[in-house]
């Protein structure tokens, strides 16, 4: 059960997904290939198709990432105005 906390559960599954991205990786060079050899064998329309939803995921992804950024400035702001809001560092 996702651990409820004043900022919601979005918090946590961010968190949470972000420990799988490191175990993910990927080639450039094999994706490359991969993407030239599948774009032989395509018909023009194909290609067109192809690349229509190239587009389309970057386009998805850029939002994903926009988002993401968005929802860390609002916590990061969230953070500053429950510890008072001082940007000073504190007198040791």
């Amino acid at each position: 059960m996702p651990m409820q906390s004043a900022y919601g559960v979005g918090f946590y599954c961010i968190i949470k997904a972000s420990r799988f991205k490191h175990k993910v990786t990927v080639d450039e060079t094999q994706r490359r290939q991969n993407r030239d050899r599948l774009s032989e064998t395509l018909t023009p329309e194909m290609q067109t198709v192809l690349e229509t939803y190239d587009d389309n995921i970057n386009e998805t992804i850029s939002i994903a990432e926009m988002e993401a950024f968005r929802y860390g400035v609002r916590f990061g702001i969230r953070l500053m105005m429950e510890t008072g809001g001082s940007l000073e560092c504190p007198s040791a």
